[in-house]
């Protein structure tokens, strides 16, 4: 399943026809091997040097593990039809990515050959039940926009880490 927050009544059928579309999607060739053809490449902080500046292609299958920076300055490219898994947890625990202010995520995914990140073990074949949901921390940008808060300078919600 694709990571996706909506707030709406009509999330639970949107998210279904998302599911059903990610799967499809794959089905169609887009120079990208079969999921289960890909070598795994874990994903980790590298003891806080980040993801450094470098390209994810869809030769592989990668799986973030813990908080994974991209930190101030570096540039994570993220090829069409890559597909990146998280370990499971929440809050403290959890496997996510997130984009410090200052570092960039350029992510061109397109209809044919998506981008996707989901939890570690989806095979994308539309067995995830559409109401399925906190199994891995998401997606953080974190940018130089204002908040509405008393300092403009606030934690990121779901997470427990305000190191970026």
């Amino acid at each position: 399943m694709r990571a996706f927050l909506i707030s709406t009544s009509r999330s639970t059928a949107l998210l279904a026809m998302l599911t059903l579309a990610t799967t499809a999607l794959f089905a169609q060739d887009c120079g990208c091997p079969a999921l289960d053809q890909r070598p795994v490449v874990d994903l980790t902080d590298n003891g806080g040097d980040g993801t450094g500046t470098r390209t994810l292609s869809c030769d592989s299958l990668y799986v973030l593990n813990g908080f994974v920076y991209v930190n101030d300055g570096d540039i994570l490219t993220i090829d069409p039809g890559t597909v990146i898994q998280a370990k499971p947890g929440q809050g403290a625990d959890a496997s996510c990515l997130i984009v410090a202010r200052g570092a960039q995520i350029v992510a061109d995914g397109t209809a044919e050959c998506p981008i996707v990140f989901t939890y570690e073990g989806d095979m994308l074949n539309g067995a995830t039940p559409y109401n399925t949901r906190g199994l891995w921390g998401g997606v953080i940008i974190n940018g130089h926009g204002e908040l509405n808060t008393y300092d403009g300078d606030d934690a990121a919600e779901g997470i427990a880490d305000s190191s970026w």
